[in-house]
C-alpha cells in the first residue's frame, strides 16, 4: 500500500507532469503543434515550486533584450517570421536554460525512475509504429511514428529525420539507467529497428560518434565499456543489414557536402562574407526569424505548402539565399546533408555571435565537464552526468546537418530527461559536499583537534 501512494505522488511530480506533457505534444500527428512544447513546459514549470530563479529569468531577459534590439535595428523586418521565433527556438531555450541551471526542486530516485520509464514505454510504442509505418508502405522515408501517422503514405517527410534521433537521444538512459525498469531491452531493440529501418543516415553516424565519445572513451570503464560498444554498434549494424550500401551513401554525401557549389558550403561561404561586411549582423545577428532559421522558412512559405498573405521572405533571406535554395533544387538531392542547414549557423546569423559564442561555451560545459565529473563521483551520479554529456555531444553533432535546435519533436524527448537527470545528478553532487562538510569536524575530533574541548 505504502509503495502504491508512493508511486502516486511520483506521477504527480511536476517533473513527471511536464515530461507526459512534452510526450504528448511531440506525440500528436501534425506538424506545428510541437512547437507549443517548449513554451508550455515552462508555463507549466512556472506553476511549481523551486522551477524558476532569478537566474532563470535573467536568462529569458538577456535572450529577449537582444533578439528585440536586433529587430529594432533592423531596417526591414518580416513580422510573421519575427512573431514565430518564440515557438520554434522556444524548445531548446527551455532546454538550455535549465541544463545549464537546474530547478532547485528536488528530485527522488522514485521520480527518475518513472520518468525514464514513461520514456521506455514511449520509446517502445514509436518504435512499433515505425515499424508498422514500414510493412504499410515499404517506404523508409515514412517511418516517422505517431508525428507522421497522417502522411507516412507520401513522400519524403521530415519527421523521419527527427523520429529517429528522439529515439536514439533516449536509448542510452534506458540501456545505462541505474534503476530497475520494464521493458527496458524489449523497447530498446523495438527502438533500434525502428531507426534502422527509417535510414537515418546521420544521426545513426552521430550517434555512433557521440556513444563512442562518452560511454567508451570517456568511461574507461569495463562495466561501462562493453555495454557502450554494443549500443554504439547495434544501430549501425542494424542499418548496414538492411542498407547494404549506407557507407557508400554516406562517402559520397559528404563529398558532395565540401564541394563548393554545395548549397550548405554557399551558405558558410555567404554568411561568413557577411559577418565580415556587416558589423551589426555580426555582434547582434539579423534578429531571430530574418535569416534561415525554421521561423524564417515557415514564415515565408518556404518550408511548408501552407500559405497565407502574411507570409513574407525577410529581405537577407530574399537576398542572399533564395539563389542558394535555387542550387539546391539544380541539385536535386533530397538529403538532409545537402540542404543549406546548420543550426549553428542559423544562429549565428539571426542572434551574433555573442550568443552563439555563448551556446557553444554551454555546449562544451556540459559535454566536457559532466564526462570528468563522471570519473569521480557515485556510480549513479556518473551515470546522470555521462547522459547529459551524451544529449548534448549527440545534438551538437547533428545540429551541423539540419535545424534541430528548432524542432522540439526532436529534442525534447531526451531534452526533458537530460534535464531531469541533470537536476538530480547537481542534487547529489551538493549532498556529497555538505556531507564531506559535515564529516570534517569527526574526522579531526578522532584525532583530538579542531574540536573545543579535544583530548
Amino acid at each position: 500500500m505504502k509503495r502504491i501512494r508512493a508511486s502516486a505522488r511520483s506521477l504527480g511530480d511536476p517533473y513527471v507532469v511536464v515530461y507526459v506533457v512534452i510526450l504528448v505534444l511531440c506525440s500528436i500527428p501534425s506538424k506545428f503543434l510541437f512547437y507549443f512544447a517548449g513554451p508550455l513546459a515552462l508555463f507549466l514549470a512556472a506553476r511549481y515550486r523551486g522551477f524558476l530563479s532569478t537566474r532563470h529569468g535573467l536568462f529569458i531577459l538577456t535572450l529577449g533584450f537582444v533578439g528585440s534590439l536586433s529587430l529594432l535595428l533592423e531596417p526591414s523586418v518580416a513580422v510573421l517570421p519575427s512573431l514565430l521565433w518564440p515557438f520554434t527556438y522556444g524548445t531548446f531555450i527551455v532546454l538550455a536554460m535549465y541544463l545549464l541551471v537546474s530547478p532547485r526542486r528536488s528530485v527522488t530516485p522514485a521520480t527518475m525512475q518513472i520518468v525514464v520509464q514513461i520514456a521506455t514505454y514511449w520509446v517502445f510504442v514509436q518504435g512499433l509504429v515505425g515499424i508498422i509505418q514500414y510493412g504499410l508502405s515499404g517506404n523508409p522515408d515514412g517511418v516517422a511514428g505517431t508525428v507522421g501517422l497522417l502522411d507516412f503514405l507520401g513522400n519524403i517527410t521530415i519527421n523521419q529525420v527527427y523520429f529517429g534521433f528522439a529515439i536514439l537521444s533516449i536509448l542510452p538512459a534506458i540501456v545505462f539507467w541505474p534503476y530497475r525498469l520494464r521493458l527496458r531491452w524489449f523497447s530498446s531493440l523495438i527502438g533500434l529497428v525502428a531507426v534502422g529501418l527509417s535510414q537515418s543516415g546521420h544521426a545513426t553516424f552521430a550517434f555512433l560518434g557521440a556513444i563512442t565519445l562518452v560511454y567508451v572513451v570517456g568511461a574507461m570503464r569495463i562495466r561501462f565499456f562493453l555495454p557502450g560498444v554494443l549500443v554504439a554498434i547495434l544501430p549501425f549494424a542494424i542499418t548496414m543489414f538492411l542498407y547494404p550500401d549506407s557507407l557508400n551513401i554516406a562517402k559520397n554525401w559528404y563529398e558532395k557536402t565540401l564541394r563548393e557549389n554545395s548549397p550548405k558550403m554557399m551558405m558558410i561561404s555567404q554568411l561568413l562574407e557577411d559577418l565580415v561586411e556587416d558589423n551589426k549582423l555580426f555582434l547582434l545577428g539579423s534578429g531571430p526569424g530574418q535569416y534561415l532559421s525554421r521561423a524564417s522558412l515557415i514564415g515565408s512559405g518556404l518550408l511548408t505548402n501552407f500559405q497565407s498573405r502574411y507570409q513574407e521572405a525577410p529581405d537577407r533571406l530574399d537576398e542572399n539565399f533564395i539563389p542558394i535554395f535555387t542550387q539546391y533544387l539544380v541539385v536535386g538531392e533530397g538529403s538532409a546533408i545537402a540542404k543549406p542547414y546548420n543550426s549553428f549557423m542559423s544562429i549565428c546569423s539571426e542572434w551574433g555571435a555573442l550568443i552563439t559564442f555563448g551556446v557553444l561555451c554551454g555546449m562544451v560545459i556540459l559535454s566536457v565537464g559532466n564526462m570528468i565529473r563522471a570519473r569521480s563521483c557515485s556510480s549513479e551520479e556518473a551515470v546522470l552526468r555521462r547522459y547529459v554529456a551524451f544529449y548534448v555531444v549527440f545534438l551538437g553533432a547533428v545540429a551541423m546537418v539540419e535545424l534541430y535546435f528548432e524542432m522540439p519533436a526532436a529534442i525534447a524527448p531526451g531534452g526533458w530527461l537530460a534535464v531531469v537527470a541533470m537536476a538530480r545528478a547537481r542534487q547529489l553532487a551538493r549532498s556529497r559536499v555538505l556531507g564531506m562538510r559535515d564529516a570534517l569536524p569527526l574526522a579531526w575530533g578522532k584525532k583530538g583537534q579542531g574540536i573545543p574541548g579535544g583530548g
